[in-house]
Parts: C-alpha cells; structure tokens; sequence
C-alpha cells in the first residue's frame, strides 16, 4: 500500500528559482514528482513556463 508523502522540489525556469511542495506517494519516482511541480508552477504562473533554461530536482521527501 502506498503512502502519501510531501516533497519539495527545488526549481529553475529562466531567470526564476525556488522550491515548492507537492503530495506523491513513496513508490513514485522523481520523474512523477517533477512533473507534478513543473504542473502546479504552470497553474501558479497562469498557464505557461517562460521559455528558458529548466533545472529541476527532488531535494526531500517525507511521510505525509
């Protein structure tokens, strides 16, 4: 059974960085995790990345 976990991805996109949080379970991998930040930046920022430079990584992740 998969639990649920919170992680916090750190971010670049062109001249923006940072880290946000999102919920995934222990049995996804860092691919899922990524492009679950990389879908509630998009929602935040109002529908699109800037064009640009993109680094993304998985710094933690914790039981929920």
């Amino acid at each position: 059974m998969s639990r649920l976990q919170v992680a916090g991805v750190k971010y670049q996109v062109a001249t923006y960085q940072g880290e946000i949080t999102v919920n995934c379970f222990d049995d996804d991998d860092d691919g899922v995790v990524i492009a679950k930040a990389k879908q509630k930046l998009r929602r935040e920022c109002g529908g699109s990345l800037p064009f640009g430079y993109e680094s993304f990584e998985v710094v933690e992740r914790e039981d929920a």
